[in-house]
């Protein structure tokens, strides 16, 4: 039963139709519904009539019914600071997805996410953000120079 009621969009759930006329009362059916699929699985996952092998199968099997959550990062230049910050108060309060996309400077953030992790990418001691490694780099007055050219 609790297979066959849990996906996405069971009810049509997210029609915005559903939010056009009525505001209150929809929601909470919303709510109290999710709030049952919610103690269906903790009584599942709490249970002593199935066995660990069974237990891991119906939670894999629910994964793929409901789905995964996703953040998509827009794009927009200065926009790329705000998803970076977007993205470590996510890992702070340890509910960063495991799926990140993004457009423009967003897939750039996604990109170094992909690349190098949450960790590692915030950690200003493990990353080199310099644009050239230390040989290649040139002096003051070569930038002072073709800053006035």
């Amino acid at each position: 039963m609790l297979r066959s009621h849990s996906f996405r969009n069971i009810g049509s759930i997210n029609c915005p139709a559903l939010y056009r006329e009525l505001y209150i009362r929809t929601k909470v059916l919303i709510e109290d519904f999710q709030k049952e699929i919610t103690k269906s699985l903790k009584a599942i996952l709490r249970s002593n009539q199935l066995n660990l092998q069974r237990k891991i199968e119906f939670f894999s099997e629910m994964r793929h019914a409901i789905g995964r959550t996703a953040v998509l990062l827009s794009g927009g230049a200065i926009m790329g600071m705000y998803h970076i910050g977007v993205m470590i108060a996510l890992r702070e309060a340890d509910v960063a997805p495991r799926i990140i996309a993004g457009s423009s400077a967003g897939s750039i953030v996604a990109a170094c996410i992909a690349v190098r992790g949450l960790d590692e990418l915030f950690d200003h001691h493990k990353m080199d953000y310099s644009a050239f490694p230390p040989e290649e780099r040139h002096s003051l007055f070569w930038h002072l120079k073709r800053f006035f050219r």
